[in-house]
């Protein structure tokens, strides 16, 4: 069974298969910066429906609301991908049920945006 805590690192089960944690608005900037020079692999995802994520998001980011990525999570991501999602602000439950869905799926690298693209101070797309 998987369980959610809204910072540090959750769960899933008792083989510790599933590395799920909260990543800082600053580190993932960097990550980004990263990404973009070829340095380092990651799938970033708004979880934020279609509208919201035209209007603008993450450089980077795909968009998978949360009830497409129900279904398609397994065509989108290989079960050790590095998966970062973010959803509208630190209240925002369908981050954290995403990483408690892709975990249960056996996906193996899962952190949540902390603040969400509410508090995002970097650029956006």
């Amino acid at each position: 069974m998987l369980c959610f805590a809204p910072i540090g690192t959750v769960s899933a089960g008792n083989d510790g298969g599933a590395h799920l944690a909260s990543i800082s608005q600053e580190v993932l900037a960097k990550k980004i910066i990263q990404k973009q020079e070829r340095k380092i692999l990651f799938s970033l995802v708004d979880l934020r429906l279609e509208g919201e994520y035209q209007s603008g998001h993450l450089p980077g980011a795909v968009n998978a609301p949360l009830k497409k990525l129900r279904f398609l999570a397994e065509s989108m991501f290989a079960k050790n991908d590095e998966i970062i999602f973010y959803g509208y602000s630190r209240e925002d439950r369908a981050s954290a049920n995403a990483m408690i869905l892709l975990g249960n799926k056996g996906f193996k690298h899962i952190s949540l945006l902390d603040g969400g693209f509410e508090e995002w101070k970097g650029k956006v797309e």
